[in-house]
């Protein structure tokens, strides 16, 4: 799949300067997502050898996905691949595979998209939870109280 997919150009820009410093050896990164799923911030956690990278579980905990990329430019997961992306998806995290370009991504567990957080109307509650609002007709020993 295409990067920009996936990818901010921000953090595509970000990814191959961080495999660049890392000698084209594998980095690995915690990225967070937006509400549609683009990768819109990473930072880096570990860097690794031409076949492998320490998972970094506490740059891992701030993320939304998991992301290494893979020298050779073969984006199938290895084994052990397998097993970062068991243990990532129980912890709804995401995790990708890139090329050392990053214009190319396997996507081996999608990621839990962030929901929508949307403010109650102060107005709307307090009629809610008045004497007069929907709460206390069905609760018939209901009391308003002061805050």
């Amino acid at each position: 799949m295409e990067a920009l997919k996936r990818f901010s150009q921000n953090v595509i820009d970000t990814m191959r300067s961080d495999i660049k410093d890392a000698d084209g050896n594998e980095v690995f990164w915690a990225g967070k997502i937006d509400l549609e799923g683009i990768v819109v911030s990473l930072q880096a956690g570990s860097r690794g050898n031409e076949n492998s990278v320490v998972v970094n579980k506490n740059a891992a905990k701030e993320g939304n996905v998991i992301i290494h990329n893979h020298p050779s430019g073969n984006l199938s997961p290895s084994e052990a691949d397998q097993n970062i992306a068991y243990n990532a998806s129980d912890s709804s995290l995401g995790f990708y595979i890139v090329d050392n370009d990053v214009s190319r991504v396997y996507v081996v567990v999608e990621p839990v998209k962030p929901k929508k957080i949307e403010l109650l109307n102060e107005d709307e509650t307090a009629f809610f939870l008045s004497c007069q609002g929907p709460f206390a007709k069905f609760y018939g020993n209901y009391e308003e109280r002061p805050a």
